[in-house]
């Protein structure tokens, strides 16, 4: 494998000669983002993609070189772009540009991703390219959202204004998201690779169960490396650093990407991710391996950050009509389009929020739904009452499978769907049924198994043979702490589904779900076993 000097300081310049500390050299400079290379570059893309469309270029060719752009193929229906969006921050004037790139070039879809970013679907191949390209001008930079790279930097939502949070962890998940546009190029990593800020005080960024994951705790981070989900087996990653020094983040951020391009591939591309390294070198091989290219990195410099800690505090707590209190005596609004699939209208009520409070910004979740920060309460109130807050599991997620998905197995958003409407005809009172995920095949993108109900596409032995369901895991989360994979209990035919919701909604509703759950323990896998057609 090719090893690029640019960031590479403690790798090999040929397998199994490693560098050692008397041979670094310190660094130059911060690596930034080459934006006119990336533009550059387009005119490749633009050639590859008109050949995947003409059927000169097969898929396998195809996806590395759009992957590294920023475009994903459909399995039917055109090309997805996907944008970067770090910590999920969504500017007016970025809104803008998507709202008029969907309508100009007539999208089938506009979709919130749970990885905080967003995706427009059904585009030409020449769309795709004029879309990424304009993209730039208004700061997004599409470069490695899909393939073997590094993706968007994920953070809590409310970085910044969460009145409960250790401190705001978004000028972290920044100043990532710049180093890492900075080193990516081209067949540089073995697989993907996520990274997730968490302000300590919510669960939505999944920080530790990603590549690598960086908690708030007092006024560091404890570093969790290893995590992720997928096909091949899912779990939470190990802590490797405790009480880092949040300027200290980007060394632990090269080296970690140290270690994944030196020891990151398997015998097949499945397995060459980076929790896999934990089963290949073991938990004290693997946090061993982790310091040693911390201290490599941090001898090296060059990587100090100068942030302030902007800590939480009590003066905003709790809810006002369906608002939080922020920090600052300000409020912010959630609202979760359904599917997380904003239709043109709503996008354009969102971007007239935007355009007339000054100050205020759109911070995209990873359930598929946004906030609205930095509001005055009556209009937060308004924003409530125009768009009132769903069930718990009315907010539910999905992936956007089958038939979209190269790999999608299951069509996890009709089963959605059919789901909600099942709620609203049994009248089932919200908080009667909790909050679920559904991932469409076992690349796990709704991480499914970090909820207390989640389920994966599958095919379901019945007596007549197989037909199309859901693996059910109960018991997930991903709260720093508590993290833990849920349990499989069972494989349910889809057809089956509503009904079993139904019943845990219906048996659950005069406590509520958790209450229910709680005080009767291992009633909802009987319930489950009940449906299943094999375990």
């Amino acid at each position: 494998m090719t090893v690029h000097s640019c960031f590479c300081f403690a790798l090999i310049n040929e397998r199994g000669n490693k560098i050692t500390m008397n041979t670094i050299e310190k660094r130059t400079g911060m690596p930034k983002p080459d934006v006119s290379k990336f533009k550059n570059e387009l005119s490749e893309f633009e050639k590859g993609i008109a050949a995947y469309d003409s059927g000169d270029l097969g898929l396998k060719e195809y996806k590395p070189m759009a992957g590294y752009f920023g475009s994903i193929p459909q399995k039917v229906g055109g090309h997805v772009v996907r944008l970067r969006l770090a910590g999920g921050v969504l500017t007016a004037e970025k809104l803008k540009f998507i709202l008029n790139k969907a309508k100009e070039h007539n999208a089938d879809f506009v979709h919130f991703t749970t990885c905080q970013t967003i995706q427009i679907h059904g585009l030409t191949g020449k769309q795709t390219v004029d879309t990424i390209r304009a993209a730039t001008d208004v700061g997004i930079i599409t470069l490695g959202t899909g393939g073997n790279n590094l993706r968007n930097v994920a953070a809590s939502p409310l970085s910044g204004v969460d009145p409960s949070e250790v401190f705001d962890v978004l000028p972290f998940a920044e100043v990532t998201e710049d180093y890492i546009l900075g080193i990516t190029e081209k067949s540089l990593f073995p697989s993907k690779f996520k990274i997730s800020f968490s302000n300590g005080a919510d669960e939505d960024s999944d920080a530790v169960a990603r590549d690598l994951g960086f908690v708030a705790v007092n006024d560091s981070f404890d570093v969790y490396a290893g995590g992720g989900m997928g096909n091949r087996g899912s779990r939470t990653g190990i802590r490797v650093l405790e009480g880092l020094n949040p300027n200290k983040v980007l060394y632990a951020v090269e080296a970690a990407l140290s270690m994944f391009i030196c020891h990151g591939e398997g015998e097949s591309r499945a397995e060459s991710r980076f929790r896999f390294l934990r089963d290949r070198l073991g938990e004290d091989g693997f946090r061993s391996e982790f310091l040693n290219e911390f201290e490599l990195s941090e001898n090296r410099g060059g990587l100090d950050l100068n942030e302030s800690l902007s800590a939480g505090s009590k003066k905003g707590t709790g809810y006002a009509g369906g608002a939080m209190i922020q920090k600052d005596g300000k409020y912010s609004v959630k609202i979760s389009p359904v599917l997380g699939d904003p239709s043109v209208k709503e996008l354009e009520m969102f971007l007239k929020i935007l355009e007339e409070n000054p100050g205020c910004d759109m911070r995209m979740g990873t359930d598929q739904s946004a906030y609205f920060i930095n509001l005055d309460k009556n209009i937060a109130e308004n924003i409530v009452k125009k768009h009132p807050i769903k069930s718990a599991f009315g907010s539910s997620l999905s992936c956007i499978g089958y038939p979209l998905c190269q790999t999608g197995k299951r069509d996890s958003r009709s089963v959605l769907k059919k789901l909600l409407e099942m709620e609203e005809s049994a009248g089932l009172p919200d908080g009667a049924l909790p909050k679920i995920a559904i991932s469409g095949c076992g690349s796990s993108c709704t991480c499914h198994q970090l909820h207390i109900i989640g389920l994966k596409g599958t095919s379901v032995k019945t007596d007549e043979g197989n037909v199309p369901g859901f693996e059910v895991h109960i018991g997930g989360s991903s709260v720093p702490g508590e993290e833990r994979m849920g349990k499989v209990v069972g494989n349910v035919p889809e057809t089956s589904l509503p009904e079993l919701f139904k019943t845990i909604g219906l048996e659950a509703s005069e406590k509520g779900f958790e209450s229910w759950n709680k005080t009767e323990p291992g009633r909802l896998e009987e319930i489950i076993k009940s449906f299943a057609t094999d375990e």
